[in-house]
């Protein structure tokens, strides 16, 4: 009888898991080609986005060098080559941002922060798109959830993700209400808007990677939908939850960042004005210096000359860390400017090259990294290694001048 049911057992244990098997087997294909779909339509999405900027400015430059033009059609030109080129700078740095999150390479600045000012931060910086299409924007900030722990830029960069996402999807004259509330040990952020709304299957998803609402060729709204999943990563990064809700296509969405409130710290007194305050640029006067370039873009090289000469000064150029080193052997420069990243000896072997000279041979002139890796963790590295600043690509004129100006004065006081 023990025997009867032991192969009774036996086949029982043999039946449920062979079934068992095939239905996860089963259940982890359906997830595997799930995200082969994802990715697929994010790639389609990718090659549209990235292919209509460039679109735009390559057609408006040949234009402009097919014939000569008036200076209203110059213009016009212009305002769409500087619009699709930060629009395609955006999309870059969506990705590398996905990118640092996937791999772990993001890292966090972590100190008490106030909510007030960076949710202030980001309404302000929102706010000129929004009055675009005559948005209205409420906003209700409670100082009892002011402090928490983390890093201002990237708790700003939630804030701002999430607006300019309410900001996309409403129509002309709606609202979007931002408040800032205490719930319990915790500070919550909510944005609400009177914008399209979200269908309920997709609420779930909509902070994946890889997710859009409608990735389809017929979509009304650009980009590629990483803005919400960079969010979800950054919020549980700090130690919180990000969830939406809406009542249906058409009724709106708001969106909920929750997170743990800083330890009270009698060191940290309140204080009674929540208004922003940033430093103006320094009206840098650059006329008579001499600055030496090294890129090996010869279009890079150009572009800073350019710039550079507009302002008085005169500029040599070059592309590599070796016949850089070889002017620093005959000519002194009051800055260099150099790339990061060159085929052979980088930016970096040339400033610990530089650093190694002694200072009446120009081991001491103040140094600017130009780097397309502009996290903060690179930036520490540069100003470890010998930099006394950097400039993120893509960059402005005024950015460019900024720093110059910055960083000279700073050498002139250590001087004084």
């Amino acid at each position: 009888m023990h025997v009867y049911w032991d192969l009774l057992e036996s086949f029982a244990d043999s039946f449920l898991n062979t079934h068992l098997h095939r239905f996860l087997e089963k259940q982890r294909l359906a997830e595997m080609a799930e995200i082969d779909r994802r990715k697929d339509e994010f790639l389609a999405t990718l090659s549209h986005e990235l292919r209509t900027p460039l679109t735009s400015i390559l057609g408006w430059i040949r234009h402009l060098r097919g014939k000569q033009v008036d200076n209203a059609t110059l213009q016009t030109a212009l305002e769409v080559i500087d619009r699709n080129a930060a629009m395609q700078a955006h999309l870059v740095d969506d990705l590398l941002q996905v990118s640092r999150i996937i791999t772990g390479k993001i890292q966090l600045d972590v100190e008490r922060t106030d909510l007030v000012s960076v949710v202030n931060a980001a309404v302000n910086s929102v706010r000129p798109s929004a009055e675009i299409k005559k948005i209205a924007f409420q906003v209700a900030l409670d100082t009892g959830a002011r402090f928490v722990m983390g890093d201002f830029a990237r708790l700003q960069q939630v804030v701002w993700n999430l607006l300019t996402n309410s900001v996309k999807f409403t129509p002309p004259n709606g609202r979007i209400e931002v408040r800032l509330e205490r719930i319990d040990s915790s500070a919550r952020i909510m944005v609400s808007d009177t914008g399209e709304g979200i269908k309920k299957e997709f609420l779930v998803a909509m902070f994946d990677r890889f997710t859009q609402a409608d990735s389809s060729r017929t979509r009304h709204h650009g980009g590629l939908g990483l803005g919400l999943a960079i969010v979800r990563q950054l919020v549980e990064l700090h130690g919180g939850t990000v969830s939406a809700n809406s009542a249906g296509e058409g009724k709106g969405t708001t969106m909920y960042v929750t997170l743990p409130l800083a330890p009270a710290d009698a060191s940290f007194a309140e204080q009674g004005s929540f208004q922003i305050t940033t430093r103006p640029r320094r009206d840098a006067n650059l006329n008579g210096l001499r600055a030496l370039v090294v890129d090996d873009e010869k279009d890079t090289r150009d572009v800073l000359k350019e710039i550079l000469e507009k302002e008085g000064v005169a500029v040599v150029g070059t592309e590599s860390v070796g016949s850089a080193l070889c002017i620093l052997g005959h000519e002194r420069f009051d800055i260099v400017i150099t790339d990061i990243a060159m085929p052979g000896a980088d930016g970096y072997d040339l400033i610990a090259a530089i650093r190694q000279m002694s200072a009446d041979r120009g081991g001491s002139t103040p140094a600017v990294a130009l780097t397309a890796f502009a996290h903060e963790s690179d930036r520490r590295r540069l100003l470890a290694a010998g930099f006394q600043a950097h400039v993120a690509k893509p960059f402005t004129p005024n950015d460019l001048r900024a720093v110059i100006g910055d960083v000279l004065l700073k050498d002139r006081r250590r001087a004084s």
